[in-house]
């Protein structure tokens, strides 16, 4: 099998941005669970939900990126 060189490392790039995505989403909920109170937003709870979808998002396109199945 011949891939071009791009490939594996995009693949590499992506799933390590898709791990800091879900890595950020996931310290950012346990700050909030330890440290929230009434003066935190109530709107952070949509910026966990999206930081950890669009890492899902970015491992599934990792994926696809190293199996070729687009």
């Amino acid at each position: 099998m011949n891939q071009p060189i791009w490939q594996p490392l995009a693949g590499i790039a992506v799933l390590l941005l898709a791990a800091w995505e879900l890595y950020s989403g996931y310290t950012e909920f346990q700050r909030i669970h330890k440290h929230g109170n009434r003066a935190t937003s109530g709107f952070s709870a949509f910026a966990i939900y999206y930081s950890i979808a669009i890492g899902l998002i970015l491992l599934g396109g990792a994926y696809s990126i190293f199996t070729m199945k687009f």
